[in-house]
């Protein structure tokens, strides 16, 4: 399948405007273009090299029937009107599947130490983004990002009606502490934890997935609607009575 991805670097200073120009123009793109955020510090894994510190990445990438078709596609990121220019640019480049896999794996390389969770909201992405900055900036690792992927689900609700999660939010966020060395895991993990907490108020869910369980005891439930976690729990008195299988459905 032919792709192309286009991708901007603009200071983290920057990422306000940056987030409003981007999902701006996200309502534009096709269903084919994939488009997120990274907030990373320069020495992040999949960070372009370049002599700035922080900085946030717009990636868009098009999955097409050919080449030209997917050039297309990325048109609408064509032209970036913010007076901060981007420090460095990729425009319609050619990438295969490979790549993409590559590049998805550079962000989480082995022998490291990880700690992840999620957040679903009602919030724009720059009011969601700038406060993830500032915790970026601050970050006790230089490895560790957040990762924003505008308009991750379906809009349409036939799709969404028998998936096994529930989809609470218009945007998304995932802060990733990374690090190497296990003594440095209570500060890795507190600074996750308070990136956390300085956007939770703008919150309507977690991602099951990748939500730290272990931070909050409601994690679980308002990792689904109401509805749907009375349904698992429902089905769960009813197949495993005994409790017998582990499960993350206690709170």
């Amino acid at each position: 399948m032919p792709t192309a991805t286009t991708s901007c670097v603009f200071p983290l200073t920057a990422v306000g405007p940056v987030a409003d120009w981007a999902t701006e123009k996200a309502r534009e793109l096709p269903a084919n273009v994939e488009l997120s955020f990274l907030l990373a510090a320069e020495d992040a894994p999949g960070v372009p090299d370049g002599p700035w510190p922080e900085v946030v990445v717009v990636t868009a990438t098009a999955f097409a029937d050919s080449h030209t078709e997917a050039v297309g596609a990325l048109r609408p990121l064509r032209n970036c009107p913010l007076s901060e220019r981007p420090l460095s640019r990729r425009r319609d480049e050619p990438t295969s599947l490979a790549a993409l896999y590559d590049a998805s794996m550079n962000l989480w390389p082995e022998k490291h130490r990880y700690a992840a969770d999620t957040l679903w909201s009602h919030e724009d992405y720059a009011s969601l983004l700038a406060k993830l900055g500032d915790a970026v900036a601050e970050a006790p690792s230089g490895k560790s990002f957040v990762l924003a992927p505008v308009s991750p689900v379906s809009r349409e609700d036939e799709s969404l009606r028998n998936m096994a999660f529930s989809v609470l939010g218009e945007s998304y966020v995932v802060p990733y502490a990374v690090w190497t060395d296990p003594a440095h895991d209570d500060v890795n993990v507190h600074w996750l934890r308070d990136a956390m907490r300085a956007v939770e108020p703008y919150g309507t869910g977690h991602y099951i997935a990748e939500a730290d369980l272990t931070a909050d005891p409601s994690r679980a439930r308002r990792s689904f609607t109401a509805a749907d976690w009375q349904r698992l729990r429902s089905l769960r008195a009813e197949y495993d009575p005994q409790g017998l299988f582990f499960s993350y459905l206690s709170a």
